[in-house]
């Protein structure tokens, strides 16, 4: 908890604290909440960190230290700018994937990162791969973020479709918070770019009021920016 909440300091101390552990899938994950522990800390420590995992992981054959390597260079790679190699690290982590709920995460990682690359016919695939495999398993929560993934692909394709406010509501009822704000906004961006200015504000005012409860200034900075153009 505290190594994805931002208490990085405190989390490195009660991880390696623990020292090694003798459950190897125990010790796959302290190994990598170590690294994502070092993301509020400085980018020099979370590297030499990533190093050390990396060489811990090289030479274990397991089939889910590979897979748990492969997402994990995904998320250092997308934190670095490189968005396409981690684009590619998440499709090696989903054919090492053994479970659906895994598949779909990996799909959602590799669609955000090929969007962010500019590579939308292949984030748009892999969109559509997590949301029909959210489906088939009935997970609400995956599903909706596939959604949010696929209107933001559809706003940066250019794509002439009108906004969508139902979606918004239907999201916002399964009470996952974060995507919520998310989706909004670009169905605030749709309404803006349709000529509907009205729904435009509505959507964008909300949107800017769930990322200021939710303490996230630049998103909520851009939505109003987004409501005073409309």
């Amino acid at each position: 908890h505290l190594a994805r909440t931002g208490g990085g300091t405190r989390a490195l101390e009660v991880l390696d604290g623990l020292g090694a552990l003798r459950d190897p899938m125990l010790e796959r994950w302290r190994q990598m909440l170590r690294v994502i522990s070092t993301w509020v800390l400085s980018t020099a420590r979370g590297e030499e960190l990533f190093a050390e995992y990396e060489a811990w992981a090289r030479d274990r054959p397991e089939r889910e230290v590979a897979r748990g390597r492969a997402t994990l260079e995904g998320r250092v790679l997308y934190r670095r700018g490189r968005f396409a190699d981690a684009a590619r690290c998440h499709q090696r982590s989903a054919q090492l994937e053994t479970t659906a709920g895994g598949r779909v995460v990996s799909f959602l990682n590799q669609a955000a990162a090929w969007m962010e690359a500019f590579d939308l016919d292949a984030a748009r695939v892999a969109a559509e791969a997590a949301r029909s495999e959210a489906r088939t398993v009935r997970q609400t929560g995956t599903e909706a973020k596939a959604e949010q993934l696929l209107r933001s692909i559809a706003y940066r394709s250019c794509t002439e479709a009108p906004a969508d406010p139902q979606l918004v509501e239907d999201v916002a009822e399964t009470g996952i918070a974060y995507i919520e704000p998310l989706l909004a906004l670009t169905e605030a961006a749709f309404a803006w770019r349709g000529g509907d200015f009205v729904l435009a504000r509505q959507l964008s005012a909300r949107a800017a009021k769930i990322f200021a409860e939710r303490s996230v200034p630049v998103a909520a900075l851009l939505c109003r920016s987004l409501w005073a153009a409309a």
